[in-house]
């Protein structure tokens, strides 16, 4: 699956091309706003959002960091006290596949993003 493919099942969006519509799933929506966005996970199980998270930290890749809510982000997930461990489960199984050895450079650098959004050094 490539980045793109990625992120659009990440954040719930899929065509429907045979009649010209798209659907996007606002479960996901508060990743892709601005730093506000990241409160709205403070308080909340957070596992779940694993996939937007990945995808999230592919955008802050490719886009740099010119008003990303890169660090907002960040330290709404290291401060979660509802299911941190579930959390990074599910954001390592995410990542296995873009640090393999057929990763891309971008795949490589995005899952190192995503490690940094955990505050996860060892892992990095």
């Amino acid at each position: 699956m490539d980045a793109v493919a990625y992120t659009r099942s990440a954040f719930g969006i899929a065509n429907d091309p045979a009649r010209g519509i798209a659907y996007r799933d606002r479960s996901c929506a508060g990743l892709a706003g601005a730093g506000a966005g990241a409160m709205f996970l403070h308080d909340v199980h957070q596992a779940p959002f694993a996939r937007g998270i990945v995808a999230f930290a592919f955008a802050h890749t490719k886009a740099g960091s010119h008003q990303s809510p890169f660090d907002d982000i960040a330290w709404v997930l290291r401060l979660n006290r509802k299911d941190f461990e579930e959390l990074s489960i599910a954001v390592m199984a995410e990542t296995t596949q873009f640090t393999s050895d057929t990763a891309s450079d971008t795949a490589r650098e995005a899952a190192a993003h995503v490690l940094r959004l955990l505050g996860s050094l060892e892992a990095q």
